[in-house]
C-alpha cells in the first residue's frame, strides 16, 4: 500500500493546467476544458475552539486551526477537432467521481511551480441548453475539490536515504532530549551512529540536511529497513524522536507516517503499537533542519517529504 502523500501524482506540463482522476484540464488554449476562474488558493477558514466566558463579555481563546481548503474551478467546455461534447462531459464526470480515500489534484501555477492538493472531488455542475449550444460550448462548469489537508504541497516529492555508519557520537548536537545528548554508539550496538546520506544533501559529520522550501511544517514519511533491533528518526533542532521498538530482519521494513502516526510493517500490517513518539509526532519545519537516523549497521532509512505552504 502506498500512502497518498508520497504517491507519484502526475505533474501538469503547462501553466494553469491541472489534473485529477487522470484528466488534464485548464491551461491556455491547450485543453478543451478552459479555466475561467479558480477560488480557494487563499487561506482556508479558521477552525477555532473558543469558549464563551460564562460571566463576562467575549470568549476564552483556544487553539486555532485551519479548516479544509475548498478549491472551486470555473470552467468552460469547448470541443475542438474531433471532440464531441457528450464525450468531454462524460470524461469530466468520470474524473470527478466520489472517492473513499484521499486523492491528489495537481496544478501548475506560473512562477510558483507544480502544486499538489490532497483531498476529494465533491461537486460538479454544468448547464445544458438544448437550443443548440450543447454542441458548441458549455459554461459555467463548477467543479469543487475539497483539500482535506489545508496545506499546499510541492507536487515534486523529495526522497533521501540515510545510512548509519559503523560508529560515531551524538556529542555536541543541539538535542533537547537529554536521553540522546552526548550518547555514544559503537559498532554492533543496538543503535549504530554517525550519519550518512544519499539522494539528498549531506552536511559535516554525515548529518542529513533536509530543506522544506515552503512556509508550513510538512509531514514526512519515514521507512526503516532492517536488519536492526529498534531504530529512531530524530529532528535535530528540537530533539523530538520517533522510535520503534521492533526487531526488523533483513528484507523487512516499517513505514511511518509522521502525520497520522500509521506504522505499517512491509507496507501492510499495522504495527503502531511499536511506535514511541511525541503526542503529535514531529513535522519538518520550514527552512533547513538536521535529521538523524539511529539504527544498526546494515539498516537504512528512507526519508520522503514535500515542501508545504499555507
Amino acid at each position: 500500500m502506498t500512502l497518498p502523500i508520497v504517491t507519484a501524482w502526475p505533474v501538469p506540463a503547462l501553466p494553469w493546467q491541472f489534473e485529477v482522476g487522470g484528466l488534464v484540464m485548464g491551461g491556455i488554449g491547450t485543453t478543451p476544458y478552459v479555466l475561467r476562474k479558480l477560488d480557494g488558493l487563499d487561506l482556508p477558514a479558521v477552525r477555532n475552539s473558543d469558549v464563551a466566558r460564562p460571566r463576562a463579555h467575549g470568549s476564552f481563546g483556544g487553539a486555532d486551526r485551519l479548516a479544509e481548503r475548498h478549491l472551486v474551478f470555473e470552467l468552460g467546455v469547448a470541443p475542438g477537432g474531433g471532440d464531441v461534447m457528450p464525450t468531454l462531459l462524460n470524461a469530466l464526470v468520470a474524473a470527478w467521481q466520489t472517492s473513499d480515500v484521499d486523492v491528489g489534484l495537481t496544478l501548475l501555477y506560473p512562477n510558483w511551480g507544480s502544486l499538489l492538493f490532497m483531498g476529494r472531488p465533491r461537486r460538479l455542475s454544468f448547464p445544458l441548453k438544448p437550443e443548440g449550444a450543447i454542441g458548441k460550448y458549455v459554461e459555467p462548469v463548477l467543479a469543487e475539490f475539497v483539500a482535506l489537508d489545508a496545506r499546499v504541497y510541492n507536487a515534486v516529492l523529495q526522497f533521501q536515504t540515510i545510512l548509519p555508519p559503523s560508529a560515531g557520537t551524538l556529542a555536541g548536537l543541539a538535542f533537547a532530549t537529554a536521553a540522546y545528548a552526548g550518547a555514544v554508539f559503537e559498532t554492533g550496538s543496538t543503535h549504530g551512529a554517525g550519519f550518512g546520506a544519499s539522494g539528498g544533501s549531506t552536511g559535516a559529520g554525515g548529518v542529513l540536511m533536509a530543506t522544506n522550501a515552503g512556509n508550513a511544517p510538512t509531514p514526512p514519511v519515514t521507512s526503516i529497513f532492517g536488519p536492526t533491533n529498534g531504530a529512531s528518526i530524530i529532528l535535530g533542532p528540537t530533539g523530538e524522536a520517533m522510535t520503534i521498538g521492533l526487531n526488523l530482519a533483513a528484507g523487512q521494513w516499517l513505514e511511518i507516517d509522521h502525520d497520522t502516526h500509521s506504522c505499517l510493517l512491509n507496507g501492510v500490517a499495522n504495527y503502531q503499537f511499536t511506535l514511541d513518539s511525541p503526542p503529535e509526532g514531529w513535522l519538518l519545519p520550514p527552512g533547513t533542519s538536521d535529521v538523524h537516523y539511529l539504527g544498526d549497521p546494515g539498516s537504512y532509512c528512507e526519508f520522503r517529504f514535500r515542501d508545504a505552504w499555507w
